[in-house]
């Protein structure tokens, strides 16, 4: 496994360089030249995507689970996004640690898995509706080419398909469906054997979850004015490095920057890929290459700087009462 991960950082550390390479050095230092003191505004400007997001986990618990105060939920999230950072693990290894760090706080710990499934699949809805958005705006506004216009159809497709199956299973039983074909395919049975009563409870929690839309559609809410505070970010960017900006302009960059994200999953911290992404996009829409290159790598400085934020409590306990090398252990 760690060959793996080792190949797939070299693999974006490599595209990295050839973007890099191929746009020039000078030319992106160039264009971050205007920023300045832009830099930590930038890096805070981005709380409020935070807090939104948090909210949006709020209202993910079901009913009748313990109150954590929206704090300690910040923290416990920033924790747990540095592994969904930081590791190849479908943005899904820091979402065992928010659970861990949940039941530090007393949440039960079906309540507290149940918690993090919902909070993924209301922002994995939103994230749908807002792309939705932003490619609808992007392909009216702009002269966008048709070979991008259908890849940008057909992985908005496909991220439907999968967002809207994944709900589906969910309201079916997905858990225990997965540990019933495990133990078929002779995986971990005695683990599944072990856990099975905490699966059936699970399931149970995501269905009585599910059958009252109202929270959901709450969480899903928070989620989605969480992607549009991204707009503003973007927004904030180009105004500090001097350019002209739309508001269908930054939703249509912001957009097309979490598409390129949400493809390269597999890339620890979306190295090159993001970049790659930026670049083609603000090409795209009449924009200089080495412009998308350098608003990608401001966004990789504050998102190392939250990450920094996110080990220091980590190392501290990660605001759950859980110690670095007690996570390490679990």
């Amino acid at each position: 496994m760690r060959g793996v991960k080792g190949a797939l950082l070299l693999l974006g550390l490599t595209l990295l360089g050839l973007i890099l390479w191929r746009v020039g050095p000078g030319a992106v230092v160039g264009a971050l030249r205007p920023i300045g003191w832009g830099v930590p505004v930038l890096i805070l400007a981005y709380l409020p995507v935070w807090i939104l997001d948090t909210l949006g986990w709020k209202f993910a618990f079901p009913a009748g689970s313990p109150r954590v105060p929206l704090l300690r939920l910040l923290r416990i999230r920033l924790t747990g996004e540095v592994f969904n950072v930081l590791t190849p693990t479908l943005d899904l290894g820091g979402e065992a640690v928010k659970a861990l760090l949940l039941t530090r706080e007393g949440v039960p710990r079906v309540q507290a898995l149940a918690s993090v499934v919902v909070a993924k699949t209301s922002l994995a809805v939103a994230e749908v509706l807002f792309l939705l958005a932003g490619m609808g705006v992007a392909t009216q506004v702009f002269a966008l080419p048709a070979s991008l216009q259908r890849g940008l159809g057909l992985t908005l497709l496909l991220g439907g398909v999968g967002v809207g199956s994944f709900l589906l299973l969910q309201r079916r039983g997905l858990f225990g469906w997965f540990a019933r074909l495990s133990q078929r395919l002779g995986l971990a049975r005695r683990f599944w054997r072990e856990q099975a009563p905490a699966v059936a409870a699970l399931d149970e929690a995501l269905r009585a979850y599910y059958a009252r839309p109202g929270r959901g559609a709450l969480s899903a809410g928070f989620h989605l004015m969480g992607w549009l505070a991204g707009v503003a970010e973007i927004a904030l960017i180009l105004w500090f490095l001097d350019l002209p900006v739309t508001a269908a302009s930054a939703l249509a960059l912001e957009a097309g920057h979490q598409l390129s994200r949400a493809a390269a999953f597999f890339i620890p911290a979306k190295l090159g890929a993001q970049e790659g992404g930026s670049l083609i996009l603000f090409s795209a829409l009449g924009f200089p290459a080495a412009l998308g290159v350098a608003v990608s790598l401001l966004r990789r400085v504050r998102e190392l700087a939250w990450v920094a934020l996110g080990l220091l409590l980590l190392a501290g306990g990660g605001g759950g009462g859980l110690p670095l090398g007690e996570l390490g252990q679990s």
